[in-house]
């Protein structure tokens, strides 16, 4: 069977020999910088795309919602900032940033939605509407 990131074959219950690719959302198109596949893990090819020009000391603003198994929350204990944090998403961004060098913070999406169109009011909510405010 073909998927979006390449054929899927499963051994013992696992999917083996793909990759994703990570991809910047640069004006008005999707480029991608780097991919991702299990045995050599993260490979950024475009450091650049993560900074904008002239600037030092670069801290992004992930936001993001609970969703197993990508981002999840400890529980029962007291994390604070990243460390609250883990899951496959998290893992990745992590070495992106150790790769690419940068400091980032995941911030939750406070109605903890991805975000969809009100058809009546036509306003946005969730994580689209925070993007489109620069929240």
């Amino acid at each position: 069977m073909k998927g979006l990131s390449g054929p899927i074959e499963l051994k013992e219950g696992r999917r083996v020999h793909f990759r994703l690719d990570l991809l910047k959302l640069k004006r008005h198109a999707l480029v991608k910088v780097g991919e991702w596949h299990p045995r050599t893990a993260v490979n950024i090819t475009d450091r650049e795309a993560f900074f904008d020009p002239g600037t030092m000391n670069v801290t992004l603003v992930v936001t993001t919602i609970l969703e197993k198994p990508y981002v999840m929350m400890h529980a029962g204990k007291n994390f604070t900032g990243n460390s609250r944090f883990y899951g496959f998403c998290v893992d990745v961004l992590d070495r992106i940033s150790k790769q690419v060098g940068f400091d980032y913070l995941l911030d939750l999406v406070r109605d903890g939605k991805y975000g969809a169109r009100d058809p009546q009011s036509g306003a946005w909510n969730g994580m689209v509407m925070e993007l489109m405010q620069h929240v």
